[in-house]
C-alpha cells in the first residue's frame, strides 16, 4: 500500500506525448491522465497551451483524493511542417516550485 501524499497531488500516466509523424491539415488528440493522490480535492483553475494550434479542455469538477481526471489536447496541423513541441500549462490548488504545471506533446508535421 502507497502512502497518501498531504494536501492535493497530480500524479500523471505521462507528462509527454508523442505524436509521432503527423500529415499536414489533420487534427490530433490525446489525453492526459492523471490521479489526485493527495488527501485534498484537486481543482484545476485553468489550462492554456504555448500556441493557438494547440486546444486543451478539462472537467472544471474538483477531482477527489484517488480519483483519476483527464486534460484533452486537441493539436492542429493545418499550415504547419516539421517537427514540433508546444506545452500545456495547468493552473490548479497543487503547490509546485513553478507558477503552472507543464505537459508536453510533440511530433513531426509533414505534406499530405
Amino acid at each position: 500500500m502507497t502512502a497518501q501524499v498531504r494536501g492535493v497531488q497530480f500524479k500523471f500516466v505521462k507528462e509527454t506525448h508523442d505524436f509521432g509523424v503527423l500529415k499536414e491539415s489533420s487534427e490530433a488528440w490525446y489525453e492526459f491522465v492523471f490521479t489526485n493522490s493527495g488527501n485534498e480535492p484537486l481543482i484545476i483553475d485553468g489550462v492554456t497551451a504555448s500556441c493557438g494550434c494547440t486546444v486543451p479542455s478539462f472537467n472544471h469538477e474538483p477531482v477527489l483524493p484517488n480519483q483519476k481526471g483527464t486534460i484533452k489536447v486537441k493539436f492542429n496541423t493545418q499550415g504547419k511542417n516539421g517537427p514540433f513541441e508546444k506545452v500545456v500549462y495547468v493552473k490548479s490548488n497543487v503547490p509546485t516550485s513553478k507558477e503552472k504545471y507543464e505537459l508536453f506533446i510533440k511530433g513531426t508535421v509533414v505534406p499530405n
